[in-house]
């Protein structure tokens, strides 16, 4: 709406004519669309000033520009006072005023006044209470971690070999020389014979180790001596008895009798392993859940038994039907492998365990159960040996304390860096303990 008065010479409006002017603004536009009217070429300019900024009004009149210049009509400019809405509308670019001089710089978020870490509409939640809120979080449920990194969330980003690759992607993660497995897996030379990288033959003692550590003859607790790794020399401990030299060794029960064995000698082999035993089992009467060998750690740390966390374990009776029984507990959870019958007692049997990653052939792993060489049962498993913190390796003893220690007499104990095949381990079952079978 514009009017334009006639002054007909009159350089200035009468009194009466300003008032209904200003009535007449007030009732169309609002007071603040009227605070200021130019009447005439005298007043047109600074009419144009109030206009400065630009009108936001549609009808803004001819001068609502942002210089609000004058021009030949009075009040050209004048409604293009509508600047007062542009200061008017400061308060919502600045924040709204909550009270006590406080200003909310989130006005359309009821939640929040301030923009905080994740600006308005969005809350500063951190949800793993790591300091770092979630929308900066790139793992918001990982107290951890913020980036996912080579492992994503939840798993750490480890080098354990530190050869550049994180455990997680390194199928040989305690070997810096390969992040995937050779012909013997890893730590150990592609050509090793039939990748065995342990054998314990148990022919120590007779005044060698024994003597010097346990003395000639002594037997009991307290008692111990050398057992040989005739492979690679990681040698063992035999505690509560003392090697004789015969090529076996005997635990009779009645105090703790058992062997260990370094710790990771099997983590750092990879993810393949197949442990070899041949036994003597005496211990029928003695209570399920001996342990022919047992590989990892309790819950009260290395050398100590406790409750089970990392496994990986064959007795001769065990499991729900008291048979003879294998258990793997890694990473990934529980996974078992049972016979059909107890080990038989007082006579020598071949028993095999094979963990095979499935690397080679691209299918699924397993664990697989022998007897006297031939396949008694086989599970899927997803764990990963090379995970397990074996730092409790015992022939003889569990990772548990209430179970009994093996009574019986060891002949021949084996550790393979591979997963051996149903026909190299019936080869072996043929060569017996103190042959090796063809290559």
């Amino acid at each position: 709406m514009r009017f334009d008065v006639e002054t007909r010479g009159v350089n200035h409006p009468s009194g009466s004519l300003c008032a209904l002017m200003v009535t007449l603004c007030a009732l169309a536009f609002g007071i603040s669309g009227c605070s200021a009217f130019s009447f005439g070429e005298e007043t047109a300019a600074s009419g144009g000033a109030a206009g400065s900024g630009g009108s936001t009004s549609p009808e803004s009149g001819g001068g609502g520009t942002t210089t609000g210049s004058g021009g030949s009509a009075a009040g050209s400019g004048g409604l293009a006072g509508s600047g007062g809405a542009e200061a008017d509308a400061a308060p919502s670019e600045a924040g709204a005023d909550v009270g006590d001089g406080a200003v909310d710089l989130c006005p359309d978020d009821p939640m929040k006044t301030a923009p905080g870490t994740c600006g308005c509409g969005m809350p500063d939640d951190d949800s793993d209470g790591d300091g770092v809120a979630d929308c900066r979080d790139g793992c918001p449920s990982d107290p951890s971690k913020t980036t996912a990194g080579a492992c994503g969330c939840f798993i750490a980003d480890t080098d354990s070999d530190g050869d550049g690759v994180a455990d997680c992607n390194d199928s040989c993660p305690l070997d810096p020389t390969r992040s995937r497995p050779g012909v013997c897996g890893c730590g150990f030379a592609d050509n090793t014979p039939l990748c065995l990288v342990h054998r314990y033959s148990f022919n120590d003692g007779a005044g060698g180790d024994a003597g010097a550590e346990a003395g000639a003859g002594e037997t009991g607790a307290g008692a111990s001596s050398v057992v040989t790794d005739s492979v690679s020399g990681a040698s063992g401990i035999a505690t509560g008895v003392t090697l004789t030299g015969t090529g076996s060794v005997t635990f009779a029960g009645g105090s703790p009798q058992y062997i260990t064995l370094p710790s990771g000698i099997i983590s750092k082999m990879g993810n393949n392993a197949t442990l070899e035993a041949w036994v003597t089992w005496n211990g029928a009467a003695s209570g399920a859940w001996q342990r022919i060998f047992d590989f990892g750690t309790s819950d009260m740390g290395a050398g100590n038994q406790g409750v089970g966390i990392m496994f990986v374990f064959c007795t001769p009776r065990g499991g729900p039907a008291g048979t003879l029984f294998a258990s793997y507990v890694g990473g990934s959870g529980l996974a078992e492998t049972a016979g059909v019958a107890a080990l038989p007692d007082s006579v020598m049997q071949h028993v095999a365990l094979v963990i095979d990653a499935g690397l080679a052939d691209g299918g699924g792993s397993t664990m697989s159960l022998y007897l006297q060489g031939a396949l008694v049962t086989q599970t899927a498993t997803t764990n990963r040996l090379s995970s397990i913190a074996d730092v409790n390796n015992w022939l003889g003893k569990s990772q548990f304390a209430p179970d009994p220690y093996f009574v019986g007499t060891y002949h021949e104990f084996r550790i393979y860096s591979t997963a051996r095949t149903a026909v190299q381990i019936a080869a072996s079952f043929q060569a017996g303990p103190d042959a090796l079978p063809a290559q």
